[in-house]
């Protein structure tokens, strides 16, 4: 689902990319703001969302599973870069495209990549899901048409069935 938030009506280009995502058969919603002052209940929608999206998959949407674990490690890190001024080195998986994938000996080893291609260890990555498995790609990048050209091969492999 792709869901646009503005204050007042989205821009025309905004639209038409709506537009493009429904036409390739996407679920879109669109939220209009009428001021900044709606921010508050905004929020307040997406978390009841959340919580509906949560009953109905049979899960606790609120539940932070692994907190406590992912934080040990976030400090162990921390403590490793201020020891020895650098991050532990991860061995290089796979590359292409100008993206590089990193990961730890054991994930390559159940990666079980014959090849370094980019695609490869994608697809070895998602195929890794199960049925009722939830796998979520966040790209944390600036937005430009470069960037956009070397998510694409990415995004392709994501719509295979």
């Amino acid at each position: 689902m792709f869901v646009s938030i503005s204050i007042g009506d989205a821009d025309k280009d905004t639209e038409n990319r709506l537009a493009a995502l429904e036409a390739a058969g996407h679920p879109v919603v669109r939220r209009r703001l009428n001021s900044t002052l709606d921010l508050g209940e905004e929020f307040y929608v997406w978390e009841l969302a959340t919580a509906v999206a949560g009953a109905c998959l049979g899960i606790n949407a609120f539940d932070q599973p692994n907190v406590q674990e992912s934080k040990d490690n976030t400090r162990r890190l921390l403590d490793e870069y201020k020891r020895n001024g650098a991050l532990p080195e991860q061995e290089l998986a796979a590359e292409g495209d100008g993206l590089k994938v990193y990961c730890d000996a054991e994930t390559r080893h159940l990666l079980v990549l014959s090849t370094s291609s980019l695609a490869d260890a994608i697809v070895a990555h998602l195929e890794r899901a199960g049925s009722g498995d939830y796998i979520a790609l966040l790209g944390y990048i600036q937005e430009t048409d470069e960037h956009s050209s070397c998510c694409k091969p990415c995004a392709r492999i994501c719509a295979m069935d």
